[in-house]
């Protein structure tokens, strides 16, 4: 929902549209805060983009410890994704 406030802002979109104004009320909560903390530079929205890239930063890390908590079973499988998303395969070879 924020990359598509993101793009519908760069592209100058209609906003009285009623699909651009719910986009616009769901994500309010979100960017509200940080656009006192963060201006807008020009046409790019950054305490909406800073706000998507935290979110798709931490949802990995999350769904991971989510997975773990909920089935013991799983956990060697679960740290080795992990692993593998925090030092991709290219880092682990030789040559």
């Amino acid at each position: 929902m924020l990359l598509l406030r993101i793009w519908m802002q760069w592209s100058r979109c209609d906003f009285y549209n009623p699909v651009a104004q719910f986009v616009v009320k769901v994500t309010q909560p979100i960017v509200k805060p940080l656009r006192r903390i963060l201006p807008a530079l020009g046409p790019i929205d950054t305490a909406s983009l800073l706000a998507a890239f935290v979110l798709t930063t931490l949802k990995y890390p999350i769904l991971l410890l989510i997975q773990v908590a909920s089935s013991q079973s799983t956990q060697p499988i679960c740290w080795s994704a992990c692993c593998r998303w925090l030092n991709p395969p290219a880092i682990w070879s030789s040559g």
